[in-house]
């Protein structure tokens, strides 16, 4: 399982989870075995009917005390795109989180950190001079 956290089965009521999640803290673990079993759930309380991620499997969700969606990140699950080479590069961004830094070639006011923005957080990177340039 690459792309995914976790994959229900309903039908059999299987559920397997990615083997990353070991890095992650307990409450996100739980948080998508919630996502997992609510498939299951609906699957039986309402039949093939359901859409996956419909208003049934969204109340599930609810009820269990967390909010349903299908794109859950966890930094500790994230790998940063491959940065290019930093002589190739003209400019360095650092992410005022996670203090990644990123080298790009034009320099943009529109760029964000993929770990932490896929996390939630919308804040920008910093302009840095770069190594080599300053």
């Amino acid at each position: 399982m690459t792309k995914s956290l976790g994959r229900a089965h309903p039908e059999t009521g299987q559920i397997r989870l990615n083997c990353r999640l070991k890095k992650v803290p307990r409450k996100f673990l739980l948080e998508v075995l919630c996502h997992e079993a609510a498939h299951v759930a609906v699957h039986l309380l309402h039949g093939t009917n359901a859409k996956p991620h419909g208003r049934e499997w969204q109340e599930l969700v609810r009820v269990a005390g967390y909010e349903p969606g299908t794109k859950l990140g966890h930094k500790a699950l994230m790998t940063p795109k491959v940065r290019k080479s930093p002589t190739l590069s003209r400019h360095r961004y650092r992410c005022r989180i996670c203090q990644y830094d990123y080298f790009v070639r034009r320099k943009s006011s529109r760029l964000h950190c993929n770990l932490c923005h896929s996390a939630g957080s919308p804040a920008p990177l910093q302009y840095l001079p770069h190594p080599s340039l300053a």
